[in-house]
C-alpha cells in the first residue's frame, strides 16, 4: 500500500514518517498563494518559501516525494488576465526551483498549463475536481493527469462506481481514507469555494473565514452520532474490501 500523508511543516515529523515504508509522498501547501487550496490560511502552520525548500530537501533525503497542493476549487477568472497568468507562472516557477515532485490541481487550465510548460511535475487531479464517474476519469487522464484522487463524498462507499472508475483508468487512482464528510453532502461545493477564497492571497479577511459549513456538519453529528460512522472515512478493517476490488494493493 502506498500512502500520501498530509504535511504541516511540523519540525521533526519527516524522519518519523520515513520509518514507515508505506509513506511514499507528503502533500502540503503554504498558508497563502495565488491559487488557494482546501484549508483556510489561519488553520495552517505559518511557513515561508524557504521553509518549503528545506522541507522538500529533507523529504528527498529520506526517499519521500513532495506533492504541493494547488487545489483551489476555482481560479475565479484570474487565468483570464495577463496579471493573473503571470502570478500563476511565478508560483509554478518557485515550486520548480525548490524541487517539488508533484502538484495537485482541480483546474483543467492548470493541468494543461503544467503538463505543457512544466513536464518535470507529476500532476494529480484532486478531490476538488469532483471526479466521480468513469467518464470524468477518462476526461482528466486525456488532459494529462498522471493520477486521480477520487471524490470521497460521492464514491468511497460506492462499490459499483469505484470498480468502474478503476477499469476506465489507465493510470493511478487515489482514495482519501480519513475523510470525515457526510456521504453525498449538499454543502460540498459551497465549502470548497469558501475554503479556496480564504487561502488565496489578496482576497481580504487575512485568511480567516467563519466556516459555517463545518459548523453545520459538526452540529448535525453531535445531534446524531451515527453520522460519525456513516461518514466517508474508510475503516482499517474494511481495507480488504478495496483490495479485493482491485482499488488498492496491500504491497
Amino acid at each position: 500500500m502506498k500512502l500520501s500523508v498530509a504535511y504541516t511543516f511540523e519540525p521533526g515529523i519527516i524522519p518519523s514518517l520515513a520509518a514507515f515504508p508505506e509513506v511514499k509522498e507528503l502533500f502540503g501547501k503554504l498558508p497563502f498563494d495565488v491559487i488557494g487550496g482546501g484549508r483556510s490560511a489561519v488553520t495552517l502552520r505559518g511557513a515561508s518559501q524557504r521553509t518549503l525548500a528545506r522541507s522538500v530537501a529533507e523529504a528527498h533525503r529520506h526517499g519521500i516525494a513532495f506533492n504541493y497542493l494547488l487545489n483551489g476549487a476555482s481560479l475565479y477568472g484570474i487565468e483570464q488576465t495577463r496579471r493573473g497568468q503571470a502570478a500563476i507562472r511565478r508560483r509554478l516557477d518557485d515550486l520548480a526551483d525548490v524541487g517539488v515532485d508533484a502538484l495537485t490541481v482541480a483546474s483543467p487550465y492548470l493541468l494543461r498549463l503544467v503538463k505543457k510548460q512544466y513536464p518535470q511535475f507529476r500532476v494529480r487531479a484532486g478531490a476538488f475536481a469532483l471526479i466521480d464517474t468513469p467518464q470524468k476519469v477518462r476526461l482528466w487522464e486525456d488532459m494529462g493527469a498522471d493520477a486521480i484522487c477520487v471524490s470521497a463524498i460521492a464514491c468511497n462507499r460506492d462499490f459499483e462506481t469505484l470498480p468502474a472508475m478503476k477499469r476506465a483508468s489507465r493510470g493511478e487512482l487515489q482514495l482519501i481514507v480519513n475523510a470525515s464528510c457526510a456521504l453525498s453532502c449538499g454543502w460540498e461545493p459551497t465549502h470548497m469555494h469558501l475554503l479556496t477564497r480564504s487561502s488565496m492571497r489578496g482576497q481580504g479577511g487575512g485568511g480567516y473565514c467563519l466556516d459555517y459549513c463545518f459548523l453545520n456538519c459538526s452540529s448535525a453529528r453531535l445531534k446524531d452520532p451515527t453520522l460519525f460512522l456513516r461518514a466517508t472515512w474508510i475503516r482499517p478493517e474494511d481495507l480488504h474490501c478495496y483490495e479485493e476490488s482491485g482499488l488498492i494493493r496491500s504491497r
